[in-house]
């Protein structure tokens, strides 16, 4: 469906590993939580949970 929608004759998939291996920056330059939900701080849930603003002053 995608293919078609966007006009393509094929379309491939990349893993998650490929698009940052592409980049060339190191593994840890890219925080990858919003596709494999692997935090590079812990997550806090419930009333231990900062603000959605904790991180905009680091």
């Amino acid at each position: 469906e995608i293919k078609d929608l966007i006009g393509a004759d094929s379309l491939a998939y990349l893993s998650l590993d490929a698009v940052v291996d592409s980049t060339e920056a190191p593994r840890g330059a890219f925080c990858r939580a919003c596709f494999d939900g692997q935090y590079p701080i812990p997550v806090e849930e419930g009333d231990r949970a900062p603000s959605k603003f904790a991180l905009e002053t680091l």
